[in-house]
């Protein structure tokens, strides 16, 4: 039995015990509502907003949903205001920005509109003003000036463009009938032009637009008879390096198409502008259509034309605004969006730009809207057939082999058919390689045949460890290939691939039935190849070997010969013809002019007269225009006539033996026989 001091002892060890347990129970509950009390503060402070998906939530009914959680995934990035990523960032910033010194506001950002515009056709003497851009005076954009009389325009239409596709009429600078020739000049309006003079050197420019000047085909009588100047709306500027023109088949009505900004929304459009030039001494405007985007082609077929434009989306557009993030067609305040099942929408990579190829076909006359569609992400070459619009899409593709990263170029191929009173798709085909231009792809026989550069890059990867995986660039590999799609089906009936050295690039092709040619270069060594594509289980080629320069265009040319555009080894222009033999292709004739010589790359400057065997250009440093023609053994000049002119402008055309030369200047009549 225990003592009174035991029992004391045990009593006080109890108590001890109790103190002790509960002193590490108030200790744990202390800690737990620490941890609570960091683990909320870390969540308020630390914890992410919220995604940009989560954002689109209100959009989910929306039919255009899939198009806004790829725009946003493309669109949605730090803008020069960092965005904070958590409470604990916007309340720093909120503290710091008590203590900062407040400096200026950048009020004169440029908004971006995802467009580099060219430059103004002028020259570089010539200053824009300052500010807006004025009007001259008295002109509201509906006015029409002109010579005294009631000349009507009752000729029949003659075509002057060379046109890729027969009966698909392209759009140029300038058209005519029998009786006139109309011809757009853009950039500047010219004013003070003397009606009874065709070619003046003193013009003088000002404001912002077009003038559609008329001159009668009279020879060295020729004189301008018509003349009207074309403004941009009221907060809309014009943007002339693309501007194109058709006449129509009676050539009572004249459409212009053309970039047009809205400076007030930083929005880029397409517009078309249709005239009444049944009188050239009194046109007038009928209507207008705008299309959202910058002009990239138009063609004229079957009633019809068609508009394709490119529109890119800004970035973080507002979603209740559909103009931000949709492409829109109509008159102006009265566009609406495409629906969206008019839109494609292929799989887009993060990184790759938000933006459509917009195609619309309009009443040649009335401007009506027939129909839209839409490619997103599609935004380089257009091929217009007789039935169908071809648009292409590059991107790359990576593949893994033996720890190596091999990266190509593929090119994805998207068909719509016009032919019907509807725009319908028809199908895509991918191909490898780069596309460089409309001539080279050509529908025939149910087939699309394509021209491509293919480009393939090696790295040897390297993985740190941490995530972070470097690449070593270890070679790379272009050529050149030759696709033929399968229309049915849009399957690969045949390919020729990599025909050209290592290292060669496409720079000009052309199609002619079963016939195709190409030039591929190294910097300034070119060979022509020659494809017989009769048979597509056995396709046959030939070629010039190696020989000096390239040709940047490619075309049919008189006695079956092949008519090059291009530079020589030292960047000179050479025009050069070719004659295909049962053994390779051979030079016939070539004309390198003495001196330097300089011209426009677009082969609609430049006239070209196969049947009789002419070729004329403009000489941009002499300020000379230049006829060539063949006769039969060499290239030899016709003449070279002074012209001042800038290159862009400049254009041609031949009737009853005169050489009727158009630039900025106006209209030169020089007889050639």
């Amino acid at each position: 039995m225990k003592n009174y001091q035991q029992r004391t002892q045990n009593i006080l060890n109890k108590t001890k015990k109790e103190r002790r347990k509960r002193r590490w129970i108030r200790a744990a509950a202390i800690t737990s509502a620490c941890a609570v009390a960091i683990t909320a503060l870390n969540l308020t402070l630390f914890l992410p907003y919220p995604t940009p998906p989560e954002r689109l939530s209100a959009y989910k009914g929306s039919e255009y949903y899939p198009i806004i959680q790829t725009v946003d995934r493309l669109t949605y990035r730090e803008t020069s205001k960092k965005r904070p990523k958590n409470n604990w960032e916007k309340w720093t910033a909120a503290f710091a920005n008590l203590f900062a010194i407040k400096g200026g506001a950048d009020l004169g950002a440029t908004p971006d509109i995802g467009i580099d515009f060219e430059d103004s056709v002028m020259d570089s003497a010539t200053e824009w003003p300052e500010g807006d851009l004025p009007i001259a005076p008295g002109d509201d954009g509906n006015s029409s000036e002109g010579a005294t009389g009631d000349n009507t325009s009752d000729g029949k239409y003659e075509e002057v463009t060379d046109n890729q596709v027969e009966g698909v009429i392209e759009g140029d600078l300038f058209k005519r009938t029998s009786d006139y020739i109309f011809h757009l000049r853009g950039g500047l309006i010219p004013t003070g032009d003397n009606l009874e003079t065709a070619y003046d050197e003193n013009t003088v420019y000002s404001g912002n637009g077009y003038v559609l000047s008329v001159y009668s085909i009279a020879k060295n009588q020729s004189k301008r008879v018509g003349r009207y100047e074309i403004t941009p709306d009221q907060g809309m500027q014009f943007y002339t390096g693309d501007a194109e023109m058709y006449l129509s088949a009676d050539g009572k009505t004249a459409t212009i198409i053309t970039p047009s900004f809205d400076r007030e929304n930083a929005t880029l459009y397409t517009a078309a502008i249709s005239l009444n030039v049944s009188s050239p001494a009194a046109i007038t405007e009928t209507s207008r259509c705008y299309v959202s985007g910058n002009h990239v082609t138009s063609r004229l077929t079957d009633g019809k034309l068609l508009l394709v434009s490119n529109f890119r989306v800004k970035n973080q557009p507002n979603y209740d605004n559909p103009e931000d993030y949709l492409p829109q067609v109509g008159a102006a305040g009265e566009m609406e969006s495409l629906p969206a099942d008019n839109i494609l929408l292929p799989e887009v990579k993060t990184g790759e730009t938000a933006r459509y190829t917009v195609v619309t076909t309009l009443h040649p006359d009335s401007l009506a809207v027939q129909g839209s569609y839409a490619f997103f992400a599609y935004s380089e070459n257009v091929y217009v057939s007789k039935d169908n619009l071809f648009a292409t899409r590059t991107v790359t593709q990576d593949e893994r082999v033996n720890g190596f990263l091999l990266r190509e170029s593929v090119t994805d191929v998207s068909c719509v058919s016009y032919a019907g009173e509807t725009l319908a798709f028809k199908g895509s085909a991918s191909v490898k390689g780069r596309v460089n231009n409309q001539y080279s792809m050509d529908e025939y026989d149910g087939k699309l045949r394509v021209f491509t550069t293919f480009e393939s890059t090696t790295y040897e990867e390297h993985d740190h460890g941490d995530g972070h995986v470097s690449l070593l660039f270890r070679g790379s590999y272009t050529s050149a290939s030759l696709y033929v799609v399968d229309l049915s089906d849009f399957s690969i009936a045949s390919s020729v691939e990599r025909f050209a050295p290592q290292g060669e690039t496409v720079r000009a092709a052309r199609f002619d039935k079963n016939k195709a040619y190409v030039c591929t270069a190294v910097e300034f060594t070119d060979p022509v190849f020659a494809f017989n594509l009769s048979d597509l289980a056995n396709i046959t080629y030939t070629d010039t070997g190696e020989i000096k320069g390239y040709s940047f265009s490619l075309t049919k040319f008189t006695d079956g010969t092949l008519l090059g555009i291009g530079y020589n080894g030292s960047r000179s222009l050479k025009i050069e013809l070719y004659e295909e033999t049962q053994t390779g292709v051979v030079s016939v004739a070539c004309y390198e002019p003495d001196k330097y010589t300089s011209v426009s790359e677009e082969y609609k400057a430049h006239f070209i007269d196969a049947e009789h065997g002419y070729v004329g250009f403009f000489d941009i440093g002499a300020q000379e225009y230049v006829l060539l023609q063949f006769d039969g053994y060499s290239l030899r000049e016709a003449f070279r006539e002074p012209f001042i002119s800038h290159a862009g402008q400049t254009r041609g055309c031949m009737v009853d033996g005169w050489m009727y030369i158009l630039g900025t200047c106006g209209l030169k009549p020089v007889q050639v026989y």
